[in-house]
């Protein structure tokens, strides 16, 4: 036993070798890699064997290692269940299998871990519902099961764990309506349900938990409004992100007052009405995406695009998506006033009129533009040749005439 070490090849898929060995020298001081003993008592306190390359199935000889605190078995390849004889672990205040293939349901004996603080179960093959003694975790900080194949509803005992701060289910196939006691978790700082299979409204009191920064509900199937105060009452939104489900109603010109917002995505949803003139009001937005909806444009001119002028003002501003709403109009020569950051343009299927104007060559930083499927009319402006940045470019499906500029062969 003494020749096996964590980083020897000896060991992968040894690992109850290595746990017997350590339950008979429980005396002895301990300086293998990833593991840490009491001071005191000499006895294991932490495995940390993360991205070890060890596979099989847990042992559940781990259950007897009493005095553990923490175990961390990260990116590795081990399947099959969680054995039960991991309920014996009381003082557990971390536990991570992420990234292994472990499948089986969320085991009813985690409730008993009433210390724990921290567990990630992300991107493994773990099914069933989430088990109601879960939420017998009033300690519990963050939860982590991404990337998984768990079904149910989201049972109403998640608002008792109310020391979350954490919480992500994305990537599931989670069902019905998110509980209204979900409200309680006034500690909230990320909130992730995106790609799943919820419906019906989003309760009300998500908006009001005013911890948020990160709140991700795409790919689901919600429907209603948002509320007219959204902007005040998520006073620390950096990242909102509400695309493809099935939402209406106006953008609330109160989002424009959440000045910490630095993603923005209601892409693929159906709302309408005209798309604020005030999100210059966002100076850390970084990507603005309203795709496929049915906005328009608030202008004393109906020929003029009025909320990109405001939209200038953000200068870190490196993704706006505006394709697939009838917007009308020209694209105006104000697109020049964007700062070097923007990146990506897309704005295809807007209903567009006139030509591209010159202007469009001080987007130094442009490595995506796509005005395809609309009605531009006239040349391609000499100036595209000075985006040097320039990866695509895409005009199809317009009434463009005249001779490529010779300067695009040099992109």
């Amino acid at each position: 036993y003494m020749l096996i070490s964590f980083t020897s090849n000896l060991f992968q898929s040894h690992l109850a070798i290595m746990l017997l060995y350590l339950l008979k020298t429980t005396n002895m001081r301990l300086s293998w890699v990833g593991i840490s003993c009491d001071s005191r008592h000499q006895r294991v306190k932490a495995l940390n064997l993360s991205g070890m390359g060890l596979g099989g199935t847990i042992p559940p000889h781990l259950g007897n290692l009493s005095f553990l605190m923490s175990l961390d078995v990260t990116l590795n390849n081990f399947y099959g269940h969680l054995p039960n004889e991991l309920g014996k672990l009381g003082r557990l205040k971390f536990i991570s299998f992420s990234f292994n293939k472990l499948s089986g349901s969320i085991p009813t004996w985690i409730g008993v871990l009433s210390k724990l603080q921290i567990m990630s179960l992300r991107n493994n093959n773990i099914t069933g519902p989430i088990p109601n003694s879960l939420f017998n975790l009033s300690k519990l900080e963050m939860l982590q099961a991404s990337f998984n194949v768990i079904d149910g509803n989201i049972p109403s005992g998640i608002g008792n764990l109310s020391n979350l701060f954490d919480l992500d289910l994305r990537h599931n196939n989670l069902q019905d309506q998110i509980p209204t006691e979900i409200g309680n978790l006034q500690n909230l700082e990320s909130l992730a349900l995106g790609t799943n299979n919820l419906s019906g409204l989003i309760p009300p009191a998500i908006f009001n938990i005013s911890t948020i920064r990160v709140l991700n509900l795409h790919s689901n199937q919600f429907s209603g409004r948002l509320p007219s105060t959204i902007g005040h009452s998520l006073p620390n939104i950096e990242y909102l992100t509400l695309a493809i489900n099935n939402l209406i109603g106006t953008i609330p010109d109160s989002l424009t007052n959440a000045s910490k917002l630095i993603g923005l995505d209601l892409g693929s949803n159906s709302f309408s009405g005209h798309i604020p003139n005030t999100f210059g009001n966002l100076r850390h937005l970084n990507v603005l995406s309203i795709r496929t909806n049915n906005l328009t444009t608030e202008s004393s001119s109906a020929d003029q695009w009025s909320f990109l002028s405001s939209l200038t003002n953000c200068r870190k501003l490196s993704y706006l998506v505006l394709d697939s709403n009838p917007l009308g109009g020209i694209l105006p020569p104000l697109i020049g006033n964007f700062s070097a950051s923007l990146q990506s343009f897309y704005a295809y299927e807007c209903k567009l009129g006139g030509s591209i104007p010159k202007e469009i060559g001080n987007l130094r930083g442009l490595i995506l533009l796509t005005l395809d499927f609309n009605d531009l009319n006239g040349t391609i402006p000499t100036s595209v040749g000075t985006l040097q940045q320039l990866q695509g470019l895409s005009l199809e499906d317009n009434n463009l005439e005249g001779s490529i500029p010779y300067d695009l062969c040099h992109l």
